[in-house]
Parts: C-alpha cells; sequence; structure tokens
C-alpha cells in the first residue's frame, strides 16, 4: 500500500514487546521491517533519492545487527499475502534441502540465511499437489527478497514476484530460485 513507515513501525512494536531477539515473534518482525526496508531502498535508489536510501540502509543496519552471525551473507525472505496460500520455504543453505527455521505462514512470512561464499545456493517454495493447484486458479504470488550483505553500502537486493497461474510449471509443488550471487531466479529442480 506504499506505507513503508507504518508497516516498519508496527514489525518493530511486535517484535519488541515481550519478544527477544531469538523468539519466533522477535524473528518474523525482523523478517518482515527487512523485506519491508529492502523494497523502499530499492525504490529510493532506482528514484535517485540517495539520502532516502541511506537513511533506510541505516534502520536496516539496526535491524541487522542483531544478527550479528548473518553478517555479510544472503538473506532470503518470502512474503505472501493471501490467506489460502502456504508456500513452505526450503533451502540448501546447510548443505542439504531443508525447511527454513525462521517465519510464521499465518503473517505470510518465510526467511532464510544463506552463505555468500556458496556457489550452488538455492531457495525452493513448496506445497502439496492439491495446494499448489489451488494457488494456480487464485492466481496467488509470493515475492522472493535476496539481501546481500544486508545494510552495508555494498548491499545487493533482489526481487523476484513469484507468480503462480496457468503458465506452464507455474502451478507446480516445488519451485527452485537460484540464488548464486545473491539474485535469484527460477530453475528447474
Amino acid at each position: 500500500m506504499g506505507r513503508v513507515e507504518e508497516a516498519i513501525r508496527w514489525t518493530e512494536k511486535a517484535g519488541g514487546e515481550g519478544a527477544d531477539a531469538s523468539s519466533p515473534l522477535g524473528k518474523t518482525s525482523r523478517a518482515l521491517a527487512s523485506a519491508y526496508l529492502a523494497w523502499a531502498r530499492e525504490d529510493a535508489q532506482k528514484a535517485g533519492r540517495k539520502d532516502e536510501a541511506e537513511r533506510l540502509r541505516e534502520r536496516a543496519r539496526r535491524i541487522a545487527a542483531v544478527d550479528t552471525e548473518n553478517a555479510g551473507n544472503v538473506r532470503v525472505v518470502v512474503t505472501w499475502s493471501h490467506p489460502e496460500f502456504h508456500p513452505d520455504l526450503w533451502s540448501n543453505g546447510l548443505g542439504a534441502p531443508m525447511p527454513a527455521p525462521d517465519g510464521n505462514p499465518l503473517l505470510g512470512v518465510a526467511e532464510t540465511v544463506l552463505p555468500a561464499s556458496k556457489t550452488d545456493s538455492f531457495v525452493e517454495l513448496r506445497m502439496e499437489k492439491a495446494d499448489a493447484e489451488r494457488a494456480a486458479r487464485l492466481g496467488a504470488q509470493a515475492t522472493l527478497t535476496a539481501i546481500t550483505n544486508e545494510g552495508a553500502p555494498d548491499e545487493r537486493i533482489a526481487r523476484l514476484v513469484v507468480a503462480y497461474g496457468r503458465d506452464p510449471g507455474s502451478g507446480a509443488a516445488v519451485r527452485r530460485f537460484s540464488v548464486d550471487g545473491g539474485s535469484p531466479r527460477e530453475v528447474t529442480p
């Protein structure tokens, strides 16, 4: 809706009241705030608003500072808003495909961190076949955001809208995205 500041304040409030840094609510709040801030920074940079982009980057640094072990890596956040759409995020960040450790499907967010040095990184959006077919009928979408070196001057932000629809393969139960170099692109699993 374009109300980034309001969205970030709500996520900060949710993550701050009774939620420590390692709690599920705190992690979910930070994932949502990271995605919102990344989108706003990307839009500000594209529009040439460098001062605004730097202010947003400073806010992202404060959020990312909580996750010091993730510094320099690629944070992948998947968001969705359709109430009947609940993809599972998987990644090979630890070597073998595993479910993403953080997120809340009822709030429409999942998050994982991939090592920046890993050259064959990927994430997958998984659903049961019937759920994937229903998502295709509904025209559901997810936004996959990859943030490399979050908050740093050399950060990279890549956003990819993943649409489920009538196109061949768009209703598949497993959709894989290569994240080499921090830029997601869909590949055949």
